[in-house]
């Protein structure tokens, strides 16, 4: 912004040992650094990747609420995402019989992704789906991948069923944690 009735002078932003602040007047023929902003913050762009999967199930790209595939996205309690609300209509959250053929189906090779560790699943047909880790088991000192499926226990009522894979132990999807836990989400379409 230009400091008004001052031609040569401009806005800024400056602090210092004991000044400073929003509106200080500069030179604008002075060089100073530049802080970007974005105002128009662009949507994920979610896709349906198909791995040849015998259901025909699609699996998301990236996982609800990220911007990239390496991030691991917004973290929910079980049952707290409805990924349609973001992503549009015809996703949902996986069950656990499709974490189950997802990993029945698919390669799996623990891997990163840039430099997030994550676990690729490839099809059959070539294509891959990279779950970057979202949780980290501070008694065990490790990152692992921790989903949440939309299926919770028959006598449990605190406890659903849940997608696990770490760099040291083997992916499984019947693992029950308590509800209240905060995992991330990969959604699925038919």
């Amino acid at each position: 912004d230009f400091f008004q009735g001052e031609d040569d002078l401009a806005y800024a932003l400056m602090y210092g040992d004991g000044y400073g602040g929003p509106g200080a007047a500069l030179v604008k023929t002075s060089k100073y650094c530049v802080r970007a902003v974005q105002t128009d913050v662009p949507s994920p762009n979610y896709q349906a990747i198909d791995l040849g999967l015998p259901s025909g199930t699609k699996w998301a790209n990236m996982n609800v609420g990220a911007m990239t595939a390496a991030h691991h996205g917004f973290l929910y309690t079980w049952g707290s995402c409805n990924p349609a609300d973001q992503m549009g209509p015809g996703w949902s959250v996986p069950t656990k019989a499709q974490f189950e053929e997802l990993i029945a189906e698919c390669d799996i090779e623990w891997s990163p992704l840039y430099i997030v560790d994550g676990a690729r699943f490839t099809g059959h047909n070539g294509k891959s789906i990279f779950l970057p880790v979202s949780y980290y088991d501070e008694s065990e000192g490790w990152w692992e991948c921790r989903y949440w499926t939309k299926d919770s226990f028959p006598d449990e009522d605190d406890l659903a069923y849940s997608f696990r894979y770490g760099e040291y132990y083997n992916p499984a999807a019947g693992l029950g944690f308590p509800k209240n836990g905060q995992y991330a989400v990969r959604a699925v379409k038919k």
